[in-house]
């Protein structure tokens, strides 16, 4: 369900703030509650679509496309009314007496060291030096949630705490190397077999391999 969540909210992100100049409501709605509502599932899915939403809006002020950056910061809003009922029960547990003994059931550790991942270092490189002109429109937009994979994974340098980042590898990192592939694997058909009907032949085997 949680990848369901994120995949809807990164699809409707990108058709509404990146492949179009300008998103409509009805798309910073959804991705406002989606991103919202994924809280209440993971907080690995939520943490990624809210520093994405977060770096995105930085992105679009820096270039000065001020219409998505503030249709962005409505997003990130409608997200943050969403959350209002978990911070209240999140001040309410504060609280209580088991709190203390509850968060060391947890298995957080404490450490500062970096952690470099070889996947994301292709990825970027790869986002960077090698992206298709057919995918220009989304070549910012997997920069961006590489950049946030990054940030993620690494929060723990600046806070101390290691919230499990092999939960990013395999939920969210994982799945988009596996969408950059299946892009770069749609751009070699096209390539090396200019007949329609051979490409979906071939697209079909390897998906009933899959």
């Amino acid at each position: 369900i949680s990848s369901l969540i994120m995949f809807a909210a990164v699809l409707v992100l990108y058709r509404g703030f990146f492949a179009r100049s300008k998103p409509h409501w009805w798309e910073v709605g959804v991705v406002g509650v989606l991103t919202g509502a994924s809280l209440y599932i993971s907080p690995y899915t939520f943490t990624f679509l809210g520093c994405v939403i977060g770096v995105s809006c930085v992105w679009f002020f820096v270039t000065r496309d001020y219409v998505r950056a503030i249709r962005t910061m409505y997003t990130g809003i409608i997200a943050l009314v969403l959350l209002i009922p978990f911070f209240i029960n999140y001040i309410e547990l504060r609280a209580s007496d088991g709190f203390a003994e509850l968060a060391m059931r947890q298995g957080l550790i404490t450490d500062h060291r970096p952690i470099l991942s070889i996947w994301l270092i292709i990825m970027l490189g790869c986002a960077i030096f090698l992206w298709p002109k057919v995918y220009a429109k989304s070549r910012t937009f997997f920069i961006v949630m590489i950049a946030v994979l990054w940030i993620l994974t690494n929060q723990h340098v600046l806070t101390g705490l290691i919230l499990h980042p092999s939960h990013y590898h395999w939920y969210i990192t994982k799945p988009l190397l596996s969408v950059m592939l299946g892009m770069y694997a749609a751009f070699l058909l096209r390539y090396f077999f200019k007949r329609q009907y051979l490409r979906i032949g071939i697209a079909i085997a390897i998906l009933f391999v899959l």
